[in-house]
């Protein structure tokens, strides 16, 4: 194998580090002063090639407007006698010297219908030629303003130009003509001049007209006259043309990158462009980064070898410290003090390596105090402990495990280092502990081979006079240098007899559960088969009462037909009062039988669920209870709170039942004031919801020790003032009896104004239904 390769020495590191630092600054402050100065510099060549732009375009405009303002002038001189006279309005062009000067290609006077009237100076044709093809002229007629041409080669010179046309108008200001004069683009007090002027070396000046989708002028005298650049092939071209005015980098028709600036000439709509390529504009940002960065790459080299000098100087004293630590740490030289050779950083560190020398005798001192110590901790332990190495080899064990070798015949180095642990558990696979033996070296090979960290064993090692029981604890060292595996053995035989009594007593106990779950059953099939007795002889009381009922109903019908059949004859006073309490104690005594078949008919009554309006329940009730407190004179209300639900799914007969038996009582119960009833619902705590009818009299109230014997059923609190309402009790048993198949609950309590309260709750589904809006009852 080859050698690995050699750390970097400090100098290296340093030297690489304080150069690489060095570097970064130095290069990044070259980097950020050239990209500042270039911005600069591009800012300040945009700023002045528009400068020059905007030079040449107001020149253009200057020179434009003088043309159009002389044209117009002098176009007032020509009136319609004149222009009928070719002779004359010759003579007249000739005695225009200036604008023969700015328009050297010549002067034409056109009539309104485009027929060239005269010339000057005289161009054989052009006098009798026709203009109105022309699109100066057109655009006279149409505007009546002066304007300018398309630029075009004359159709007379064949020379480049423009033509700039004013109308002639008479004494009402209609056009009856137009002046017009043919300047050529070269013409040095036009645009001659830009022609002729270069930018450097490989720039140029373009005027454009956008109107016409053409170069009007050019530095490149090939690109006169030709079309501009298309839509999309030059973008600064395509800013200029929407009206933008400045410079910018772009990339033209033939695919230069160029510094482009443009201006607008406003009163033609031409725009005049400076184009330089970036390559020439640019030139002198790229030289200057060039030397920058040039003269940073010397410097850097110039620092690196001066580093290099000045630190390996500064380290000399740190080498001759290194080597000798080297001779220590391989036994050549005695592990002794440095000679400290200064007070800088390197002479503190060589003093703190002799303070570390003699602290570390000192510390070895205190590790061979400690391993002592430890030692005398192992052998206090009751467990048998013995530290492994990573082949198996017992390295050390406390006084425990060399003490239990001895009692158990474990002579010699048997038991002890450095015997291999791992042999002693696979000679001891072949005696009467084999599966223990092989189960604790399959353990601890595992642990040696790092599969696991820790390995829990319990195992029996009975001698011939004793049981006994062990515990055995092996876990890998994590942090020693070497590994192993520190092996305990704890003896837990009194644990393991303690749980064998224990079992023997959970034998003996699991035994009499048993025999009593055994006696239990019997009991609850004896009280299965007496209840079975019990609900079969309460259905024969049933069927019995009701069919009781139904008999004493049969006679008691024609008593009452007959009574009342009686009572419509002529009878004494004394005969009518007497049939009269016959006839009420006779519809009376039916009352009670229908209270009593309704009670028997509820056990084996089978509710039947349906969505029932809260109102119609209440109005069912107030039309019970009516008749009942219109005879005694009471007032019945009613209303339901505006937050309830509109309906509950209940049994509507149940509900009806134990709505008016309540009712009934309540009536029967008062002699004066009324009945009142509220609707409402409420949640309580588990998050269940009710629907309650809470039924309010003015009535002689309830005993509070006579509650709990009300709520019981077929009973009445027996006091001298209930003794006056005469009756059975079943109109809350039957109550109770119905409400029990609803789910629902009663609550009773007296009011403290006088009165009892009756609270009749309906459970509500868990999605309640929409809301209906409460509104009061009539009162009856």
């Amino acid at each position: 194998m080859s050698a690995m390769p050699r750390s970097l020495s400090l100098k290296t590191k340093i030297c690489s580090t304080v150069l690489l630092l060095f570097l970064a600054g130095s290069w990044l402050s070259v980097y950020v002063a050239g990209e500042r100065l270039a911005g600069k510099m591009t800012t300040l060549l945009e700023n002045q090639q528009f400068s020059a732009a905007t030079y040449i375009a107001s020149d253009v405009e200057g020179k434009l407007r003088l043309r159009i303002e002389l044209l117009e002038r002098n176009a007032a001189r020509f009136t319609p006698e004149i222009l009928a006279d070719p002779r004359k309005a010759r003579e007249i062009l000739s005695s225009l010297l200036g604008l023969q000067f700015l328009f050297k290609n010549g002067l034409v006077v056109v009539s309104k219908d485009g027929q060239g009237i005269a010339d000057y100076p005289v161009v054989a044709g052009r006098a009798g030629a026709s203009f109105d093809d022309q699109d100066s002229f057109r655009k006279v007629a149409a505007t009546g303003k002066p304007v300018i041409g398309k630029p075009r080669a004359s159709r007379f010179s064949g020379k480049p130009g423009v033509v700039v046309a004013a109308p002639i108008k008479d004494a009402s200001g209609q056009m009856i003509g137009a002046l017009e004069g043919f300047a050529h683009l070269d013409e040095p007090s036009f645009l001659g001049q830009a022609q002729d002027t270069r930018l450097g070396k490989t720039g140029y000046i373009v005027i454009d007209v956008p109107e016409y989708g053409l170069i009007a002028t050019a530095s490149d005298p090939s690109r006169i006259l030709q079309p501009m650049a298309a839509p999309g092939e030059n973008a600064m071209l395509d800013k200029f043309v929407a009206g933008y005015e400045g410079s910018g980098v772009t990339v033209n028709s033939k695919g230069v990158e160029t510094l482009t600036s443009g201006k607008q000439v406003p009163v033609a709509g031409w725009i005049v462009q400076l184009v330089l390529p970036t390559s020439e504009a640019f030139a002198p940002i790229r030289e200057m980064r060039l030397g920058a960065y040039s003269l940073a790459a010397t410097l850097s080299l110039l620092c690196s070898l001066v580093l290099w000098l000045v630190v390996r100087r500064l380290l000399a004293p740190l080498s001759m410290a290194s080597a000798r630590v080297g001779e220590m740490s391989t036994g050549k030289r005695e592990f002794t003090a440095l000679p400290v050779s200064g007070h800088d950083e390197l002479g503190q560190l060589l003093v703190n390596f002799n303070l570390l020398v003699a602290e570390r005798k000192h510390a070895e001192e205190g590790l061979r105090e400690r391993e002592a110590f430890v030692h005398d901790i192992l052998d206090s332990l009751p467990m048998h402990v013995a530290i492994l190495d990573n082949a198996g080899g017992i390295v050390a064990q406390n006084e425990a495990w060399t003490r239990f070798g001895r009692e158990n015949g474990l002579a010699g180095d048997y038991w002890s280092s450095p015997r291999n642990y791992l042999a002693i558990c696979e000679a001891a696979a072949h005696g009467p502990d084999a599966d223990a033996a092989g189960a604790v070296k399959t353990g601890l090979a595992a642990l040696l081979r790092a599969e696991s960290q820790s390995f829990v064993m319990d195992y029996a090692g009975h001698s011939p006079g004793q049981r006994r029981w062990f515990t055995l604890y092996a876990r890998r060292l994590q942090h020693h240098i070497r590994g192993g595996v520190v092996v305990a053995h704890l003896d837990v035989s009194h644990i393991k007899l303690a749980q064998e009594r224990l079992k023997q007593a959970h034998d003996a106990l699991e035994q009499r559960v048993q025999e009593r779950t055994r006696q239990l059953n019997q009991n609850v099939e004896e009280l299965r088969r007496a209840k079975e007795q019990a609900e079969s002889a309460g259905r024969m009381k049933a069927n019995f009462l009701a069919n009781v009922s139904h008999e004493f109903k049969t006679p008691l019908n024609p008593i009452i037909a007959f009574t009342g059949l009686v009572l419509e004859s002529d009878l004494t006073v004394e005969q009518r009062e007497e049939l009269e309490e016959v006839s009420k104690a006779a519809q009376k005594l039916l009352g009670m039988i229908e209270s009593l078949i309704e009670l028997t008919g509820l056990d084996s009554y089978r509710p039947q669920a349906a969505t029932v309006g809260a109102r119609t329940l209440l109005d069912l009730l107030l039309g019970e209870l009516a008749p009942g407190a219109r005879d005694k004179g009471l007032a019945l209300t009613g209303t339901i709170d505006p937050q309830t639900p509109g309906s509950v799914v209940t049994d509507l007969n149940l509900a009806r039942l134990t709505l008016v038996k309540i009712g009934e009582n309540a009536v029967k119960f008062t002699a004066t004031g009324g009945v009142d009833i509220q609707v409402a619902s409420r949640r309580d705590n588990d998050g269940s919801a009710e629907l309650c009818f809470t039924v309010r009299d003015t009535g002689i109230g309830v005993e509070a020790d006579k509650i709990e014997q009300i709520m019981s059923g077929l009973c009445q609190a027996d006091t001298p003032l209930t003794k006056r309402y005469r009756g059975l009790g079943l109109g809350l048993t039957t109550a109770l009896k119905a409400l029990e198949l609803l789910g629902g609950s009663l609550g009773v309590r007296n009011a403290p104004e006088g009165g009892s309260i009756f609270t009749v709750c309906l459970p509500l589904p868990e999605n309640e239904p929409a809301r209906e809006a409460g509104e009061k009852a009539p009162e009856e």
